[in-house]
């Protein structure tokens, strides 16, 4: 049963890293589903599960988004200036929020996060790329919104990705895969602080595998796939129209987060 565990999280990995390759996502949107699913079989412990289920989403996030912001980074996609000016912002969301989480309800939190994956979905559905843009804003209102997003990609475990990737492509002057590989970074250095916080905060926890929030036991297997998966992602955006995945994927999140609300 661990080993059918052990591929399943591999592949679950596989998948998360090619979308974060193909559409900039980060693989959180992946993550925290099959994470979810996991507690009930126990590898994920009872206590405040939602909370480890987001910490250990966004620690496996961490390696899945440099793995793309790696491949991003060789063929000269990624704008490190436009980063840096939403990082200024999304890095204080991550220094306070993971403290604000483990003590929310988890009935809000499954709320709040079945809201934001409806959000994305409807995001995914109608973003295609072409989106008119608009003149460049001053750095210091996307640095606010590098806070505004890097809160509610902490909250839902889904990284930042899909926000940071219109944000750059709206409001400056990148071009879509361009705007892809920058969110890369910015995923990378936002979720990485806000893991580090998640690490330390004092828990219950009898599992050796578990480290503050974060289960080792699921997030890397998870990572492993999720290494291997941005080359291939990028390979298909480089290639190919992402429409029908983007279409695939947001009828998925819309049924899971409808499901997440119904249930929980």
């Amino acid at each position: 049963m661990e080993i059918l565990f052990f591929v399943f999280l591999i592949i679950a990995g596989f998948v998360g890293g090619f979308l974060s390759g193909l559409l900039g996502i980060g693989g959180g949107l992946v993550f925290v589903p099959v994470l979810i699913s996991l507690s009930s079989f126990g590898i994920i412990e009872p206590i405040n599960s939602i909370s480890v289920v987001l910490a250990t989403s966004l620690f496996t996030t961490v390696i899945t988004s440099f793995a793309s912001y790696y491949q991003h980074k060789k063929i000269q996609n990624v704008d490190k200036k436009k980063a840096v000016t939403i990082i200024l912002g999304s890095i204080f969301a991550a220094i306070v929020i993971p403290q604000i989480i483990h003590n929310l309800n988890h009935q809000i939190l499954v709320f709040l996060l079945a809201f934001v994956q409806i959000v994305v979905a409807i995001n995914f559905l109608f973003f295609d790329g072409k989106t008119r843009k608009i003149k460049s804003v001053k750095p210091i209102i996307l640095s606010i919104f590098g806070f505004i997003f890097g809160a509610i990609a902490i909250v839902s475990g889904s990284a930042g990705g899909i926000f940071y990737t219109p944000l750059l492509y709206i409001f400056t002057e990148l071009d879509f895969k361009k705007s892809v590989g920058t969110s890369s970074l910015i995923v990378v250095i936002t979720m990485a602080v806000a893991t580090t916080q998640f690490l330390f905060l004092k828990t219950e926890f009898n599992d050796v595998f578990q480290i503050g929030y974060v289960n080792l036991r699921a997030s890397l297997p998870l990572a492993i796939g999720a290494i291997l998966g941005p080359k291939v992602g990028i390979h298909f955006l480089n290639k190919s129209s992402n429409r029908l995945v983007k279409i695939i994927f947001s009828l998925f999140l819309l049924i899971y987060s409808l499901k997440l609300l119904i249930f929980s």
